[in-house]
């Protein structure tokens, strides 16, 4: 019976706790590193500086093809890089509404290939996005990726693709459809975008 398997906070085995551990623990090493350069000098904007550009750029995804030939590794590292609070924990709290509802629907161990494989599919569209298309041409150099986003919008959407029928609060007025939740969370997601561009 699926009501035995569900997902539980701290359940051994728990794919998207341990993900979101993940992230949280490479947030908060990265912020102490970023402290201990911050700490090691006078000036606040030449340590960040320094920070980002010994540390910061070698772990997030750059657009240009030339860069990302000198920084390979970074096509895995951006994904679960975040230098923002607020980027972080919207992150989270995304990954848990959909990451829940598909783990309970799809089991443990789907949760960590989706995202590794969205993430995946997210940079290559942003590589071609930024390397083929004019209009991006211009904004090549010094661009970059960073953020667990690509990988939560393939889970929102598989989500979505397994049960349309999904409510949320169903008890007030028949409930939020889950197709609605994921709408939400997209336009949100390219509004940050493009505000970071």
């Amino acid at each position: 019976m699926r009501g035995n398997n569900r997902s539980i906070l701290g359940q051994n085995g728990n794919a998207l706790v341990m993900l979101m551990v993940i992230l949280a623990v490479v947030f908060c090493i990265f912020k102490f590193i970023q402290l201990a350069f911050i700490m090691s000098q006078s000036d606040y904007n030449t340590a960040s500086a320094s920070y980002h550009y010994v540390v910061h750029r070698n772990f997030i995804l750059p657009a240009s093809l030339t860069e990302l030939a000198v920084r390979p590794w970074t096509l895995l590292s951006f994904q679960f890089f975040h230098d923002g609070v607020f980027h972080m924990i919207g992150n989270l709290f995304w990954l848990w509404i959909f990451g829940f509802i598909l783990q309970d629907l799809a089991g443990n161990k789907t949760i960590f290939p989706l995202f590794i494989y969205s993430s995946l599919a997210g940079a290559a569209f942003y590589l071609l996005a930024f390397n083929l298309l004019p209009v991006f041409r211009p904004f090549l150099s010094g661009t970059t990726l960073e953020g667990a986003s690509a990988g939560i919008m393939g889970i929102a959407v598989a989500t979505t693709i397994l049960t349309p029928g999904y409510r949320f609060f169903p008890m007030i007025n028949g409930g939020i459809p889950l197709w609605v939740v994921t709408v939400i969370y997209v336009i949100i997601d390219l509004a940050m975008i493009a505000g970071l561009s």
